[in-house]
């Protein structure tokens, strides 16, 4: 699976692809916000105050903005 992070038309960090790997959202300061374990194709994994977030998937680093 392709590993893809994006913001959803609702609002959401949205990951896809991430079956069974962590994943943690961080905001701009560097602040963990959420953590979770990716579970299927396609996951809502967080939604809050504009701004950019920093997601970890695995290894990987995005960033994506709501």
């Amino acid at each position: 699976f392709h590993l893809a992070v994006y913001r959803s038309s609702d609002n959401y960090i949205v990951v896809s692809g991430a079956q069974g790997q962590n994943i943690t959202v961080f905001n701009s300061l560097g602040h963990q916000v959420r953590a979770t374990r990716g579970l299927g194709v396609e996951q809502k994994v967080y939604t809050g105050a504009k701004g950019v977030y920093i997601v970890k998937v695995g290894s990987k680093i995005m960033k994506v903005r709501l």
